[in-house]
This record gives C-alpha cells, sequence and structure tokens, in this order.
C-alpha cells in the first residue's frame, strides 16, 4: 500500500491543494521520509534521510505555507475509506499523550499523560481510526487545548492558534470527528472507545 499512495495517489493530493510546482514535492519528499525505518524523525533525521543538509525546506512547508490541510486529511479519509471499506468496518477514537519539556508547543501544559498514567507537562491529542478486515487507518484528529489556552491571548498569538479555536473538551473533539465522518458518508457498524469517552451518554 505504501508504494501506491507514494506513486500515484499522494502525487494527485499535493496536485490538487498546492498550486506551486516546488511545493507539491515537498509533501511526497516528507511522506516518504515518515516511512524511514529512522529511531526518531524529526526534521533532521528525516533531512538526512533524502540528504538534505538541513530541514529548514521540511519546516517551512509544515510551518510557514499556506495549505489547506483540512483538504488533504479528507483526501487521504476518502481514500482510506476506498480501499479498506469491507461493508462492517469499525470508527475507534482514542487520545494519545506527547510529553513536552518546553511551553510553547500548542496545547502543551500539566494534564494527565496516558503514555506514564500520571500528571505530565504534555499535549494530547485525540485521533479517530477507521477499522476493518482489510487493514487500518486514522482518518482524523484533534488537538485538545486545556482551558488555559482558551483565556492567554498573548500566547495563543505567538502559537499562531487561529482566533476561531475555542475550548472543548476531549469528548467534544471525538464527537465533531464522528460527525465529521457522518457527513462524509461513511456508516460504520460498530463505534468503539475507551471508559473515558464511553462515559459521555451523548456518545
Amino acid at each position: 500500500m505504501h508504494k501506491v499512495i507514494t506513486s500515484s495517489h499522494f502525487s494527485n493530493v499535493s496536485e490538487n491543494t498546492l498550486p506551486e510546482r516546488k511545493q507539491k514535492e515537498q509533501p511526497l519528499t516528507i511522506f516518504k521520509q515518515s516511512l524511514c525505518p529512522v529511531e526518531r524523525k524529526n526534521g533532521w533525521q528525516m533531512a538526512e534521510q533524502v540528504r538534505y543538509a538541513n530541514p529548514y525546506r521540511l519546516q517551512h512547508l509544515l510551518g510557514r505555507w499556506r495549505w489547506d490541510e483540512e483538504s488533504v486529511g479528507a483526501e487521504v479519509r476518502d481514500y482510506v475509506v476506498e480501499h479498506l471499506d469491507d461493508g462492517a468496518a469499525i470508527l475507534a477514537v482514542d487520545e494519545t499523550s506527547f510529553l513536552k519539556k518546553g511551553e510553547e508547543s500548542v496545547g502543551v501544559g500539566r494534564q494527565y499523560c496516558g503514555l506514564t498514567g500520571q500528571i505530565e507537562n504534555c499535549q494530547v491529542g485525540v485521533f479517530l481510526a477507521y477499522i476493518s478486515s482489510k487493514g487500518q487507518s486514522l482518518i482524523d484528529r484533534r488537538l485538545y487545548l486545556p482551558k488555559s489556552w482558551s483565556t492567554v491571548c498573548k500566547r495563543r498569538k505567538k502559537a499562531k492558534v487561529p482566533s476561531k479555536v475555542r475550548f472543548a473538551t476531549k469528548t467534544g473533539l471525538a464527537k465533531a470527528m464522528l460527525q465529521s465522518a457522518f457527513d462524509a458518508g461513511i456508516c460504520p457498524a460498530w463505534f468503539v472507545a475507551d471508559e473515558v469517552y464511553s462515559r459521555d451518554v451523548s456518545f
């Protein structure tokens, strides 16, 4: 599947979402790097895999170029469903944590960390997966912003958090992803989540 995505579909995604030829080459490069067997996939190690002198071009794409990540995400989701649909697929939601040392990453703060089972300085992401007998893949994601990030305007501005982004609970983020999947025509046979999310009766 990696070869199919790299050689054809992902190139089409770049064609549809990035207007300049130079831009279209960078996402494909990053995608190939993400499949490389390196221990840590940070900018420097990924750049070394494609013989770049430094990671600046990759960082520029992710941090400064204007491109529609929602459109790319929708195309990836549609691709996954097209190739993995077996008529009885499952949607699963879960969160994962990313340990951090600093305080500038968007959404970072002292909060429960699933990796360690205790309060840590970390980020928390909520993810939606599509699972079938043919395979599984993530199809959506949301970054959880603690309440502290909803009030400190200077911090949000420095991290370039869009003004339209407001506080939402983790279950609220999960429900938004589910609704987006339903709106896209996905009809799962089941929806599964752990007890943290299943406590919310609105599911």
